[in-house]
């Protein structure tokens, strides 16, 4: 090896080292105990050890029935253009999927077994929506804004659609609402 090949070898090692340890330097030394820090809710940010993020909150509103992530997510239920409902009940059904690692959906294919698992009282103990929740209605169904029971149909172990016989209550009008693949759209639905 000549002269300023080894130069250059010494150079790239201490290099090297120079950025492990700059990595490394905010680490803190292990202690015998872990010593968890919940986050601090302050106003519309949560706060925790050397990080901060910005939650987009309403201010103005608080999430109907409760403050779990599921009722977040459906904050804007009701209001707005219809489809906007099933989006949002198809977004809270794909995060709970990814939450809950995977849940097959063949397990929650009625409107009674969605509701169940949505309040945490299925296989999954992981609860979405405050059990008062607005999109309940008494009997404990998941209903439309017009108090019409949506109906859930598992298409596959990783696809479920999603129906809302709209403002009229009949299906086969031109103002049902649909989640099929992912896509929501208003207008007639054949089942």
């Amino acid at each position: 090896m000549s002269k300023k090949a080894f130069v250059v070898a010494l150079l790239l090692i201490a290099a090297v080292i120079c950025v492990v340890l700059l990595v490394f330097k905010d680490i803190p030394e292990e202690e015998d105990s872990l010593t968890v820090q919940e986050p601090v809710v302050l106003d519309e940010r949560v706060t925790g050890p050397g990080h901060e993020i910005v939650i987009p909150v309403d201010s103005h509103k608080s999430p109907p029935g409760g403050n779990l992530f599921g009722d977040r997510i459906l904050q804007g239920f009701g209001s707005g253009p219809p489809v906007r409902d099933i989006q949002l009940m198809g977004t809270l059904l794909s995060n709970y999927r990814m939450l809950a690692k995977g849940v097959d959906p063949r397990h929650y294919s009625t409107n009674e077994g969605v509701a169940e698992m949505l309040k945490g009282q299925g296989i999954v103990k992981l609860p979405a929506l405050s059990e008062d929740h607005p999109v309940f209605n008494k009997e404990g169904l998941i209903v439309d804004r017009w108090g019409e029971p949506w109906l859930f149909h598992s298409v596959s172990s990783d696809r479920l659609d999603i129906y809302s016989p709209g403002e009229d209550g009949e299906y086969g009008t031109d103002d049902d609402l649909s989640l099929e693949q992912g896509r929501a759209t208003m207008g007639k639905v054949e089942l």
